[in-house]
């Protein structure tokens, strides 16, 4: 076992308990240093409100996140202008269909005429037709 009074640092027992709680309260102090130092307090106009200050690391981490959204904004832009491109001719293409569309109702049109036309003089012919027959009787 070693002799804690012989060693060459020459510090008793209490003297070593006493260092390593000195070292405990010093560490906590550090702590309490280091967050006042990166995060401020200071109490807002017109209330007991708390604003916190941002340190200079959380003030740099935004602008870069603000940098990345940015850039991946610039680089979206000729994705965007590529979309907004399809949507046109997809656009073009429906108004070309509903333009075939029309032209081929309006041929179907004047064949339902001329169909409709042609039963509407078989039923004249037929009406005619009885017309006659009643006379003759």
């Amino acid at each position: 076992m070693i002799d804690i009074k012989n060693t060459e640092t020459g510090f008793g027992k209490s003297n070593l308990v006493a260092g390593f709680m000195s070292n405990l309260i010093a560490r906590d102090f550090y702590r309490e240093y280091e967050k006042k130092k990166y995060m401020k307090f200071n109490k807002l106009k017109g209330g007991n409100n708390i604003m916190e200050t941002k340190s200079r690391y959380e003030v740099i981490a935004d602008l870069e996140e603000k940098k990345r959204s940015l850039i991946l904004q610039r680089d979206d832009l000729p994705g965007n202008l590529i979309n907004m491109k399809k949507e046109l001719k997809d656009l073009n293409r429906e108004v070309e269909d509903k333009e075939e569309s029309i032209k081929d109702y309006e041929e179907t049109i004047k064949t339902q005429k001329e169909t409709l036309n042609e039963l509407i003089k078989s039923v004249d012919e037929s009406l005619n037709r009885f017309a006659e027959l009643n006379k003759k009787s």
